[in-house]
C-alpha cells in the first residue's frame, strides 16, 4: 500500500504521542514515519511503497513544505512566490499538472495550507472536530487517531448507486476529501478553515472553425504538452490495446529510446492478439501479462490486497490491474514510468463506460430519463430504504447544483473531468504507485481545457446525448494525432486503415467500413464477441473467488448492518460480477476498518499466494534497439 504524508494539529499543546500515531502503513502493514515537530504540528511522511514519490518535509526557511506525488510544470513552481501569494490571499496558482497533494506550514504567520491537484487525482483527506484538525493522503491513517472515526453509512449508499462517492465523501465519518484544484487555508490559532479554488473554472468555449483546423491545433498542443510527462533518462512503459487511447500514448512516446509496451488479459483475447501484431510490426519491446492459472491462484489474496493497497478507492474487480503492475515491475530493472491513456475516451470520444465507471443510475440521469423506480431499485436493498433514497436524491441535487442540469452535455463533461478522475482513476493510480510512477497525459491541465474548447470532444460526442453524433468524426481527433507519427500512419485500427478515421472523408470511412466487414466475412475471422473476454469475472467469481465470497458474505457479514440479508444472498446467488464485486469490496473494507486497516486477519484462511516471478510474464523477443 502506498504510504502517506500526514499532519495533525491538536487543540491542546501537549506533545503528541510518537507511537503509531498518524504514521500510516508501509507495504507490509507496519507503522513507519519520519517526523518533524514545528509550531505545534506533527508531520509524518511515510515512504510510498517500493519507490518513494514523496519529497518529505522540505525546509524553505520561513515555511515548511511536504508534498506527495508529482507536480508537473514548466517552469518548475516557485514555492516562495506561491507562499507569498497565499499570505496575501491570492489563491490563483500557476498552471500545475500532475498528481499531487502539497502541505505548507508557514512560520511567519500562524497559517497552514493544503493544496490539491487540478483534478484531485492524488488523494488528500482532512478532518475537523473538537479534538483538532488533521489531514492525510491516506484515509486509513485516520484510524490511527486517538479517537478514530467510525464507518460512514452514506458511503455505502453511494457505492451501490454511483460506484463511488460523487461528492467526494470518504468511507470514514467526518473525513472529507479535498476538492479538485483547491486550497484549504487553516488558521493555527483558531483551527478555523476555508476552501478556495486555485484552478480556473471550466466552461464550454467552442471555436467557430472547421474540424480540420481544430484537429491541427489540438495535435500541436498534445505535442507540446506530452514531453512534460517524461524525462529523457526514464524508463517508460505503456499498455498497448486495440483502442484509440493507447495508440495515442504510443504516437506521443514510442520514439523514446527506452519505450516499452505491455498488454494484460485472458490468453487469446482481442487486446492481446491485436497488440502483439502491432508490436511485432513496429518492432517494439513488448510483453504480455496473462490472466492464467498462476493469476487465478492468487485472486483471493489479490482481491483483499486491491482494496487495502488502494486505501478503499478501488474495488476487488481491479485486482487484474494490481496483478499486471506487480508482474510488470518484477521484470524491469528499475523504476518504470507507467504512461496511461485513462480519461482519453471520456474527454474526447464521448464514452461513459457504463456501468463500470458511470453507474446505470447516473447514465439514466444524464440521459434525462431517471425515474423514481431507478432510485427505489437501489434503496430497497437497504434496511433503511428511505434514508438511502433521500441520500441519492440529495446527491443528485448537489451534482446538478455543481454541474448544471444533468441532462445537458456540460454536466456529463463536468462529472467526467472533476469527479471520475478523483473517485475512480485515482484508485487505479494508487495501485500503480507501489510499482512505478503513474502518469496520465490526458489529465494535463492544458489538455483538459482543450476538451472544453473544441467541438472534437465529449461536449459534442457524449454517449448520453443518444445516437446523434457522427461515429466517424468522434474518432477524427485521436486518429489525426496517431497518424501524425509516421511510424503509425499506415497502421490499422478497428479493422480499418487509420486513414479512414484521420482523412476526414465520409466516403472513405464508409468504403473502408464496408470493405472491413466483407473481408472479415470472406476469411472467416472470429468477431470480437467470439474471442475470450479481456477479463473473465463471471468465471472467476464462480471459481477461484467463490470460497472468499462465501466466507465473507454468507452468514452475518458486516454489511448486514445496513443491507438486507435477503438482498445480499440474492445478489450472490445471481452471480453478476459487478454487484457481487461491490458487496465483496465493501465487506473487505469494513473488516479492514474493524482491524485498524490490517489485512492479516482477512488473509489468515486464504491459500498462500504464489510469488510473482519474471517467468510468468510472456516477453517478446524484439530488442530495444530493434524498435529504433
Amino acid at each position: 500500500m502506498a504510504g502517506a504524508a500526514a499532519v495533525v494539529f491538536p487543540r491542546d499543546t501537549r506533545p503528541l504521542d510518537c507511537g503509531p500515531f498518524f504514521a500510516g502503513l508501509d507495504p507490509d502493514g507496519r507503522a513507519a514515519a519520519v517526523r518533524t515537530r514545528t509550531a505545534g504540528a506533527e508531520l509524518a511522511e511515510v515512504p510510498q511503497g517500493r519507490w518513494s514519490q514523496a519529497t518529505g518535509p522540505s525546509d524553505h526557511g520561513d515555511f515548511l513544505l511536504v508534498s506527495a506525488g508529482e507536480v508537473i510544470a514548466d517552469p518548475a513552481p516557485d514555492w516562495a512566490a506561491i507562499v507569498a501569494g497565499l499570505r496575501a490571499g491570492r489563491y490563483r496558482l500557476p498552471d500545475l499538472s500532475g498528481r499531487f497533494a502539497v502541505f505548507i506550514l508557514d512560520r511567519r504567520t500562524p497559517t497552514a495550507w493544503l493544496i490539491s491537484d487540478h483534478l484531485s487525482q492524488h488523494p488528500a483527506w482532512f478532518r475537523h472536530d473538537p479534538t483538532g484538525f488533521a489531514f492525510s493522503t491516506s484515509p486509513a491513517a485516520f484510524l490511527r487517531l486517538p479517537r478514530p472515526p467510525a464507518f460512514d453509512p452514506p458511503w455505502l449508499f453511494d457505492l451501490l448507486a454511483f460506484n463511488f462517492s460523487p461528492t467526494h465523501r470518504s468511507f470514514l465519518a467526518g473525513v472529507q476529501r479535498m476538492p479538485a484544484g483547491s486550497v484549504l487555508t487553516l488558521s493555527l490559532d483558531s483551527l478555523e478553515w476555508r476552501l478556495d479554488r486555485w484552478a480556473p473554472p471550466l466552461a464550454p468555449s467552442i471555436p467557430d472553425t472547421p474540424p480540420a483546423e481544430q484537429a491541427e491545433a489540438a495535435v500541436d498542443l498534445f505535442r507540446r504538452r506530452a514531453p512534460l510527462f517524461l524525462a529523457g533518462n526514464e524508463l517508460p512503459v505503456a499498455g498497448l490495446t486495440s483502442g484509440f487511447d493507447s495508440r495515442t500514448i504510443l504516437a506521443l512516446y514510442m520514439d523514446h529510446p527506452r519505450f516499452q509496451t505491455f498488454t494484460y488479459g485472458v490468453p487469446g483475447c482481442q487486446d492481446i492478439e491485436e497488440a502483439r501484431r502491432l508490436a511485432d510490426a513496429l518492432r517494439l519491446p513488448y510483453r504480455t501479462v496473462p490472466f492464467d492459472a498462476a493469476f487465478e491462484a492468487q485472486l483471493p489474496e489479490l482481491a483483499v490486497d486491491c482494496v487495502w493497497r488502494s486505501q478503499g478507492q478501488q474495488g476487488c474487480i481491479r485486482s487484474t490491474l494490481l496483478y499486471a503492475y506487480r508482474q510488470l515491475a518484477a521484470g524491469l530493472p528499475e523504476t518504470p514510468v507507467i504512461l496511461s491513456g485513462v480519461s482519453g475516451d471520456q474527454l474526447f470520444r464521448g464514452h461513459g463506460n457504463v456501468p463500470s465507471i458511470v453507474s446505470s443510475l447516473m447514465d439514466s440521469a444524464f440521459r434525462g430519463r431517471l425515474a423514481d423506480e431507478d432510485i427505489t431499485a437501489v434503496a430497497d436493498g437497504f434496511l433503511d430504504p428511505a434514508a438511502c433514497a433521500g441520500h441519492i436524491r440529495a446527491t443528485l441535487d448537489e451534482l446538478a447544483a455543481t454541474h448544471g442540469p444533468l441532462h445537458r452535455a456540460e454536466a456529463a463533461m463536468g462529472y467526467l473531468t472533476s469527479v471520475v478522475p478523483a473517485e475512480y482513476f485515482a484508485g487505479e493510480a494508487v495501485l500503480a504507485d507501489d510499482y512505478g510512477r503513474f502518469r496520465t497525459p490526458f489529465c494535463d491541465t492544458g489538455l483538459v481545457r482543450l476538451a472544453w474548447s473544441t467541438s472534437l470532444s465529449s461536449l459534442n460526442f457524449s454517449k448520453f446525448a443518444g445516437d446523434q453524433h457522427d461515429n466517424r468524426l468522434k474518432n477524427y481527433l485521436p486518429a489525426t494525432l496517431i497518424a501524425s507519427n509516421p511510424r503509425l500512419a499506415r497502421t490499422s485500427i478497428q479493422d480499418r486503415p487509420l486513414s479512414a478515421f484521420a482523412s476526414g472523408s465520409p466516403a472513405w470511412y464508409l468504403l473502408a467500413s464496408a470493405w472491413s466487414k466483407a473481408t472479415r466475412r470472406l476469411r472467416g475471422s472470429r468477431p470480437a464477441g467470439a474471442m475470450p473476454p479481456l477479463e473473465d469475472w463471471q468465471a472467476w467469481f464462480r471459481g477461484p473467488l467463490a470460497p472468499l465470497v462465501h466466507r465473507l458474505l454468507d452468514g452475518e457479514p458486516r454489511i448486514a448492518q445496513w443491507l438486507r440479508p435477503e438482498f445480499v444472498r440474492a445478489t450472490v446467488e445471481r452471480g453478476e460480477p459487478r454487484p457481487v464485486g461491490r458487496l465483496l469490496s465493501a465487506e473487505i473494507l469494513l473488516r479492514l476498518i474493524e482491524n485498524g486497516w490490517r489485512r492479516e486477519p482477512l488473509l489468515d484462511d486464504l491459500p498462500s499466494p504464489h510469488t510473482a516471478t519474471v517467468s510468468s510474464i510472456s516477453k517478446s523477443t524484439t530488442s530495444s534497439s530493434a524498435s529504433r
